[in-house]
């Protein structure tokens, strides 16, 4: 039994003495690491682009996600992510997937453009999973690419 009394001190307690609060709500404080430590709860590089733009006769606003960051393309460039957009060669690029993502953190982007292309991460150095559909005449190249890396 602990038997407490509060109507006096045991010692003198000094008045120049503060206290410090810490909690620790991330595991931050042993070296861990936690997901709201991750930009968007992830780790798949999904960085926000600061330019806002206002659409033609809108009061709207708006920032978009670049996951593209870190992709490297020729004969094409990937500016934006999340709505199409020509280049100054012609092609288009989407974020329309024919097929669910394969796992949570899965992007996608669909890139068509007038003559082949390739596509590849630049930390990593490795092609992604690329589908490859070409058409007749202009034998314009269609590529799903999914940020999944494969070995080489």
């Amino acid at each position: 039994m602990v038997r407490i009394s509060v109507g006096s001190s045991a010692h003198q307690v000094s008045e120049r003495l503060y206290g410090v609060f810490f909690e620790d709500i991330n595991h931050s404080a042993d070296g861990g690491l936690n997901a709201n430590m991750v930009n968007n709860y992830s780790f798949d590089g999904v960085y926000l682009d600061h330019h806002t733009w206002r659409a033609a006769g809108s009061d709207r606003w708006r920032t978009q996600a670049d996951p593209l960051r870190f992709w490297d393309f020729n004969n094409c460039s990937a500016v934006s992510y999340g709505t199409e957009i020509r280049g100054a060669h012609g092609q288009r690029m989407t974020t329309d997937c024919p097929e669910p993502p394969v796992h949570a953190n899965s992007r996608y982007v669909r890139i068509t453009a007038p003559r082949p292309l390739w596509l590849h991460h630049r930390d990593h150095g490795r092609l992604v999973s690329i589908r490859h559909q070409s058409q007749r005449k202009n034998h314009r190249l269609r590529q799903i690419a999914h940020h999944r890396g494969i070995q080489q």
